[in-house]
């Protein structure tokens, strides 16, 4: 299952894996309409092509939209709830800095649908069904 949708012309990918029960978000590079990638010098030098997901982007960017981004966020995850009934499923933050959203993102679903939430390790989160 997976929901692609833009917000101030960056390009959001959510996505669960059966396979894997795992959730993961991502940002399609090649699909927005705003740069939001730039490359080092280092990747410059070697040639190296940008790539065609990114994971962050700018922390300015990051805090101006999150309230249009985590209420898509929510419904995707309602939705894989509520048609795959996962027994347990993992989600995790990519970076330290989305490490408080995440955690204070995983307790309301915990507490929402009856999951038992396991920090893994700093930002990353099992839930199990009890």
């Amino acid at each position: 299952m997976q929901k692609e949708f833009e917000v101030d012309g960056i390009q959001y990918v959510i996505a669960f894996s059966e396979a894997s029960h795992s959730i993961i978000f991502y940002i399609d590079a090649l699909q927005s309409k705003r740069k939001v990638y730039e490359q080092t010098s280092l990747e410059r030098g070697f040639g190296d092509e940008p790539p065609d997901t990114v994971w962050t982007i700018s922390e300015h960017t990051r805090a101006r939209n999150i309230f249009r981004i985590l209420p898509e966020v929510r419904t995707f995850i309602d939705n894989v709830i509520a048609r795959y009934k996962p027994y347990y499923f993992t989600y995790s933050a990519n970076e330290p800095e989305k490490e408080q959203v995440y955690r204070r993102f995983a307790h309301n679903i915990a507490n929402r649908f009856g999951y038992q939430l396991h920090e893994l390790k700093p930002g990353s989160f099992r839930f199990y069904k009890v």
